[in-house]
């Protein structure tokens, strides 16, 4: 294991023998250009497949990787055992079917800051291979901006919710992921920004490379309802904490009319308005 170890990445793993070995390769070749200490914790989610096999493969070829497992509980059962397993002093969260990529000019000196939480650039690579910035024009990162709290940088602003898009720093982190859902991220995201100090838009660490692939979690249509009405739960449970904490509500107005419009455009029906 490296010197001090600065960050844990938590690879969660249900039935990811294909796309396992990829991830964490990436995952070793981005933090060994860099010399940062670093540990990858592969958490196997009650995998039927090769996958649990091919986990202890990748511990014994690099002593960078440790594995748990664990029996079938979902991405944030599995994301929040990670979080307890981990010892970096800030966590990654790259899912087993994704990558991360060096950045051209990289520099982790930024992390001797100590920033909460890290925005890191989010690209999407579709299934032909096309690279593209993940998000829209409302979720774009003022790359080199600094903000004194992680609320201040929700306020007025339509975040990006999936995790992978951060790095967190291990010791601030109270937030866990809800478990047995979908859009966990949503939740998670918001939740954990409104309980962050300084938050930095760096694009100097790495970059995390989101692959759309058919048959995925967000792509099944075997998934679609439950979907649907986890994506409501979220709305339903972030607005409650709105009302529940209205020093907050300020900062989550955006985001949570962003969430109702998103709720409309993906499912296409109309979400009453909720007065706070």
């Amino acid at each position: 294991m490296q010197q001090s170890l600065l960050i844990s990445f938590i690879v969660p793993a249900f039935n990811a023998q294909l796309t396992l070995a990829g991830c964490v390769g990436s995952i070793v070749r981005t933090m060994s250009s860099c010399g940062a200490g670093y540990e990858v914790v592969i958490v196997d989610d009650g995998s039927t497949d090769q996958t649990p096999a091919l986990a202890l493969a990748l511990a014994q070829q690099y002593e960078e990787v440790r594995v748990v497992r664990q029996g079938n509980g979902g991405l944030g059962a599995a994301r929040n055992r990670g979080i307890n397993e981990a010892r970096g002093q800030y966590l990654s969260f790259v899912d087993a079917d994704d990558e991360i990529e060096v950045s051209h000019d990289s520099d982790f000196s930024v992390l001797a800051l100590e920033p909460d939480i890290v925005a890191i650039p989010i690209l999407k690579v579709s299934t032909s291979g096309r690279t593209s910035v993940y998000g829209n024009v409302t979720q774009r990162i003022p790359f080199g901006k600094t903000f004194s709290t992680a609320k201040d940088y929700l306020r007025r602003r339509n975040v990006i919710p999936c995790v992978c898009a951060y790095l967190w720093r291990r010791e601030r982190l109270q937030t866990r992921f809800s478990e047995g859902i979908f859009h966990e991220d949503e939740e998670f995201t918001v939740l954990a920004m409104l309980n962050g100090g300084r938050l930095m838009c760096c694009n100097t660490l790495f970059s995390y490379r989101y692959f759309v692939r058919e048959g995925s979690i967000t792509n099944s249509e075997a998934n679609a309802q439950k979907r649907k009405a986890d994506f409501q739960l979220i709305i339903d449970r972030l607005s409650g904490y709105a009302r529940a904490h209205p020093q907050y509500e300020p900062y989550m107005r955006a985001k949570l009319l962003w969430l109702r419009f998103d709720y409309f455009r993906l499912y296409k029906v109309f979400y009453k308005v909720i007065r706070f």
